[in-house]
């Protein structure tokens, strides 16, 4: 069955010289963590555990004169119910007569957990039901003739939904990288998955939900990140109704840490980039940005993934053969990726040094010589940032990358 899980591939630091990662992968399973489907296996009678019911079918002649009511019971879930949500239960109740024994077992035998009342008038069962099976339930009254069974079963794989989160489970990022929940089904009850998802901080900061799309959401505090901190994601996903007949299919917590403030400012009046290591400028590297036709964006920048080297391709952003800006395939060193539309911070070519702090020439990258591209990359990872100011070309949308900063704080997630 489905599984809760963080995928390796999402964006992050990858083996064989990449770090890199995009949310493909639709199942993956966060290590560490049991299936929330788990079946938990105990006996339960009314009377013992060895108690069974005594007949099939309950009794059809009415009580007499002395003698105690005819046992007439009712089982949630009706007979042959099927995708039951696991979180339902099962209830036996009597509107006549009296239970002596309830069992509830799966189709392999083995019985769920559940109480009878001591006057014998209902019983319930006392733990979940687990994902995709079928169980049998059989009740019996006082007399060897009173009792009947009944068989339902629960959510099957088509009607479950899973997600996984980012980033990875365990991992260090910087202090600008929000929470991404990427769910296996649409979401339309966004409310009430909203509240069976918690997320708090060792530094204790509040935040909020934005949604992308209804397979996709963010989580981000008021504020960046403390540096240092802890962030823990608290699923409680089991049996939740995400809308269009979709169940949520587990339980998890996920957790992941930030290290110290590791950021860099680009101003488009100076053409130079500053680094600063918490707080303090401790470097500065001469730069280009867009080109009038390409220009660049302003706006908070995190880190998406990183390489040693990629290969970057006209074709990627919409160029052809003959068009103005159309260049031959050619590999790239040291990149940090901005956006997912192929802004990067990036080694330029040999070619392009004398433009470096005193021209536009990109086709929106931040580009740098082998020495500022080179401590970007061996200094910075996931989710520290870029920041660029003075272009006037507005902000990057959110879809384009981890934007969630430069959406005003009044505006995120209402």
């Amino acid at each position: 069955m489905a599984l809760f899980r963080s995928p390796d591939s999402f964006p992050g630091r990858a083996a064989a010289g990449s770090r890199s990662g995009a949310p493909v992968p639709r199942r993956v399973v966060v290590a560490g963590v049991a299936s929330a489907s788990a079946l938990f296996l105990a006996s339960c009678a009314g009377k013992g555990d060895d108690a069974s019911p005594r007949a099939s079918t309950p009794a059809a002649s009415p009580s007499t004169s002395g003698t105690a009511a005819a046992l007439k019971a009712t089982v949630t879930p009706a007979d042959g119910s099927t995708e039951v949500n696991p979180v339902d239960g099962v209830t036996v109740t009597a509107s006549q007569g009296r239970l002596t024994a309830v069992t509830v077992k799966n189709a392999a035998g083995k019985a769920v957990k559940g109480a009878l009342a001591a006057d014998g008038s209902s019983w319930k069962s006392a733990e979940r039901l687990a994902f995709d099976e079928q169980y049998t339930v059989a009740y019996a009254g006082a007399s060897e003739s009173e009792g009947a069974t009944s068989t339902f079963s629960t959510t099957t794989p088509p009607n479950q939904m899973d997600a996984f989160a980012y980033p990875p489970k365990g991992s260090t990022v910087g202090i600008a990288q929000p929470v991404q929940i990427t769910f296996s089904e649409p979401v339309t009850n966004k409310k009430d998955v909203e509240k069976a998802i918690t997320i708090t901080s060792s530094s204790g900061q509040k935040g909020r939900f934005y949604w992308l799309s209804d397979k996709v959401v963010r989580y981000r505090p008021e504020a960046f990140w403390a540096p240092n901190s802890t962030i823990t994601v608290d699923f409680k996903m089991f049996g939740v109704d995400v809308g269009g007949g979709m169940i949520g299919n587990f339980d998890a917590t996920h957790a992941f840490q930030t290290h110290n403030d590791r950021h860099a400012v680009v101003s488009d009046k100076d053409l130079m980039l500053r680094v600063y290591i918490d707080g303090k400028h401790v470097r500065t590297f001469p730069t280009t940005l867009g080109n009038e036709r390409w220009p660049s964006a302003d706006g908070i920048f995190p880190i998406m993934e990183q390489a040693r080297k990629t290969m970057f391709r006209a074709e990627s952003i919409g160029l052809k053969p003959g068009d103005q800006d159309y260049y031959e395939p050619f590999e790239y060193e040291y990149t940090s990726r901005l956006t997912s539309t192929g802004v990067f911070v990036h080694k330029v070519l040999d070619s392009a040094l004398p433009a470096l702090g005193r021209d536009r020439i990109s086709h929106g990258c931040v580009s740098l010589a082998e020495d500022g591209a080179k401590f970007i990359y061996e200094n910075f990872t996931i989710g520290d940032y870029i920041e660029v100011r003075d272009t006037g070309n507005g902000t990057a949308s959110m879809d384009k990358g981890f934007m969630d900063w430069n959406v005003p704080w009044k505006e995120y997630g209402v």
